[in-house]
């Protein structure tokens, strides 16, 4: 049961998620887990720590995503294809200094 309670605003995040969009799913996880961890309290007067660092990390990440709402997927997509070829290209000058005898000066 306790792990069921664990997985509480992940269970609400993506129900939500699925019947309507990411910034109400957001909001549905934000609320979940401050309601989680209002309810441990109330009921044994002490916090856990697990439902403290998932209040935190959905609060952060959760803000993040409702402050910056706009549709940024092509940018978004576009960046990461630039830093998977600049990652390429410097994995090849890594592995080409590795295995040759020159040094890079």
């Amino acid at each position: 049961m306790k792990l069921l309670f664990d997985f509480f605003p992940l269970v609400l995040f993506f129900g939500a998620y699925k019947l309507y969009d990411i910034y109400l799913a957001t909001l549905v996880a934000i609320a979940a887990s401050g309601a989680q961890v209002l309810w441990v309290w109330i009921r044994t007067r002490k916090f856990e720590t697990t439902h403290l660092v998932t209040l935190g990390v959905i609060v952060i990440f959760g803000g993040m995503t409702l402050l910056f709402r706009e549709n940024r997927h092509r940018t978004i997509t576009w960046r990461s294809d630039a830093h998977a070829e600049s990652n390429m290209e410097q994995g090849q000058l890594l592995l080409g200094c590795v295995f040759s005898r020159e040094r890079i000066t």
